[in-house]
């Protein structure tokens, strides 16, 4: 007989627990149905560009994939060898940007500039 309550008593608990779950996952699925229902997915993109474009007119450069990782490499390359931080030095050209990366601590210099992008 006690046995027996003790079991109804844990099944109405973990009833209860479960019942609480349940209205809160409905809850969730309410709230994210409600911001699904007021997203703007013209007005988030067209924000984005803006960013994007507000981004790429106040960079000095962009490197291009090819510049990233040659940089990365003569990075890693002196950061072994010399323990040297590395400097990037950007001359304008009519058609373009020249990019050249600097060891500090060894001066070594290395044109990364990528014309395929210009």
């Amino acid at each position: 007989m006690i046995l027996k309550w003790i079991e109804n008593k844990e099944k109405n608990k973990l009833m209860d627990e479960l019942s609480t779950f349940i209205d809160n996952l409905i809850g969730e699925r309410d709230s994210f149905a409600e911001k699904l229902r007021n997203f703007k997915k013209d007005e988030e993109i067209s924000k984005l560009l803006k960013e994007n474009e507000n981004l790429r007119i106040n960079s000095l450069h962009t490197l291009s994939e090819k510049e990233r990782e040659e940089a990365d490499a003569f990075r890693e390359e002196h950061w072994k060898k010399c323990k040297g931080n590395t400097s990037f030095l950007l001359t304008g050209a009519s058609i373009g940007t020249r990019v050249e990366v600097i060891c500090s601590k060894c001066k070594t210099q290395k044109d990364i500039t990528d014309i395929s992008v210009w």
